[in-house]
């Protein structure tokens, strides 16, 4: 196979490169555990809000992938052939989605904990200025960071 240009953008838009269904499951996640981490401030309770349930939520994830690995070979042929199979992101495997998702969940919530609580980059207001930008213009980086991937092919 040669890989010109118009190879490259067919497999890419026409065959799915880059699946979307499996990484969906991402925003709605994190807008979740946003909601749970950080709940509306004018409600009347006003003690700090607990990570717990994020944490516990992501350590089974992990534990889910990890167990999922484990007995895919123990499973019947198509089940370990089309939804099981095997750590891979490309396509996005089941263990690999649930994998990532719960250390994303545990690696928000231990730095919510040692970072945010602590007020770590009030201490560092050029540091706290990037990430603010970054935070408030998070999708239009992640989109064109797509075309960096795809550039160098």
């Amino acid at each position: 196979m040669r890989l010109t240009l118009p190879e490259i953008l067919v497999g890419y838009l026409a065959t799915g490169y880059f699946p979307l269904f499996p990484w969906l499951v991402f925003p709605p996640a994190g807008y979740v555990a946003g909601t749970v981490v950080f709940p509306d401030p004018a409600d009347a309770d006003p003690s700090p809000p607990s990570v717990r349930l994020a944490a516990i939520v992501g350590v089974g994830l992990i534990l889910l992938a990890l167990a999922l690995g484990l007995v895919r070979t123990d499973l019947p042929t198509p089940v370990s052939a089309a939804l099981l199979t095997g750590w891979t992101m490309f396509p996005a495997s089941v263990e690999y989605v649930t994998g990532t998702l719960g250390l994303a969940l545990l690696a928000f919530d231990v730095l919510h904990v040692l970072v945010d609580r602590r007020r770590l980059l009030e201490r560092f207001p050029g540091v706290l200025s990037v990430a603010g930008t970054m935070s408030r213009y998070s999708l239009t980086v992640y989109l064109p960071h797509h075309v960096l991937h795809l550039w160098p092919l």
